[in-house]
């Protein structure tokens, strides 16, 4: 990955995008035990825990022999000049997937729009109209809100530009099927995060957090993922959730992690929406005289990558946004193929584990220049495009 987007992804976090512990325990009652840099328990989880399934949600994410989802070819080559349209939200993460599309565009020989939409309702809704009038080949939105511009939607359909979306909750709503880093596999990362949560306390613990960003539906998705699984796992355990604006998130999101850790210092383990609420965690809890309490979050930094590889954060689940945008750009060109794009039968499991993996102590060290899920995949994809 380039200094660049590794600058960026450690300043600006990673709340739109789309975790094998360490020591750690609860601070009161009775200690639940965490694994080992290896993963490894001493200890059996706790009566009606049903460890069993829990390892079976993990595994995907800990294997090592990844392959693409996607396995066929375009029926011919994108044609040269395409002009695609990128949606950006202004955020840090939009500006990072900004700067990946580029050398995807140049490797495809087609041209990539930069298209500012802001964040707030009125300034997606003039973009979109702005997008409309310039009549690109593509659309491409990773987490743009369609209820923003749902007269835009129709107006491309009838202009006939490709329009894809990833990265939000509500897509079937607006006629878009299930997309990619959407609500079907928001729910699936929510059960790997609620099944780790557990995991890092042996399935001895019972008293879990979740932390999630509620303006965000793929987070409020993988909130509800995590309480739902929690019960199923361990009908004894209670996981609260607590909500973190995002327009806090980046400022002082990890204060409000701490607070509620402190209020609630029976807390065995926690997982987040996003693992950046985990950056500089460790010391204040060490500061604030808490254990190190274990937790696991979703698209680790640069910073907690660096804190898991010292054995300072239990665990991250790392994910490619390189992959994932490839993936992105991937079914855009399917559809402006005309190629039908169904997402509803995918095995979210494989799919999301095919670009996300568990950082622990034991791997991350291997990840601090950038988490690369699969080695050499943009040859795979140019092979698939026609293009290599």
């Amino acid at each position: 990955m380039s200094k660049k987007f590794l600058t960026r992804l450690a300043a600006g976090g990673v709340a739109l995008a789309l975790a094998t512990a360490l020591g750690g325990c609860a601070s009161g009652g009775d200690v639940a035990e965490s694994p080992n840099a290896s993963g490894e328990c001493s200890g059996e989880p706790a009566a009606g825990v049903d460890y069993a399934k829990v390892e079976a949600i993990r595994a995907p994410y800990l294997a090592t022999d990844k392959t693409l989802p996607v396995d066929q070819p375009l029926p011919e080559r994108p044609a040269e000049g395409l002009r695609i349209a990128y949606l950006n939200l202004g955020s840090p993460v939009a500006g990072i997937f900004w700067d990946l599309l580029q050398p995807i565009a140049e490797k495809l020989g087609a041209k990539a729009e930069n298209v500012q939409t802001g964040s707030d309702a009125q300034s997606i809704n003039t973009a979109l109209n702005s997008v409309v009038e310039s009549k690109p080949d593509i659309v491409i939105a990773l987490g743009v809100d369609p209820i923003f511009y749902i007269d835009q939607l129709d107006q491309m359909k009838a202009g006939g530009i490709t329009f894809a979306a990833s990265s939000i909750a509500n897509s079937e709503d607006f006629g878009l099927g299930e997309v990619l880093a959407g609500k079907a596999a928001s729910y699936e990362s929510g059960r790997v995060l609620a099944a780790s949560a557990l995991a890092l306390t042996c399935g001895q613990g019972t008293d879990f957090a979740f932390y999630s960003i509620p303006e965000l539906g793929v987070s409020q998705t993988q909130a509800e993922a995590a309480q739902e699984t929690m019960a199923e796992l361990c009908p004894d355990c209670t996981l609260r959730v607590v909500d973190i604006p995002v327009a806090t998130m980046s400022t002082s999101g990890t204060d409000t992690v701490l607070s509620d850790l402190q209020a609630h210092p029976d807390t065995d383990a926690f997982a987040t929406f996003a693992d950046e609420l985990q950056v500089g965690l460790p010391d204040k809890l060490e500061l604030a005289g808490l254990p190190p309490i274990p937790g696991v979050g979703q698209s680790s930094t640069p910073p907690n990558v660096q804190q898991i590889a010292e054995g300072r954060q239990a665990e991250g689940l790392a994910v490619d946004f390189n992959m994932l945008l490839w993936l992105a750009v991937d079914q855009a060109l399917r559809l402006d193929a005309g190629v039908p794009v169904d997402n509803s039968a995918v095995d979210w499991s494989t799919f999301n584990a095919s670009y996300s993996s568990f950082l622990t102590e034991e791997n991350a060290g291997e990840y601090l220049n950038g988490y690369v899920a699969q080695p050499g995949f943009e040859d795979q994809f140019a092979k698939l495009w026609g293009i290599d």
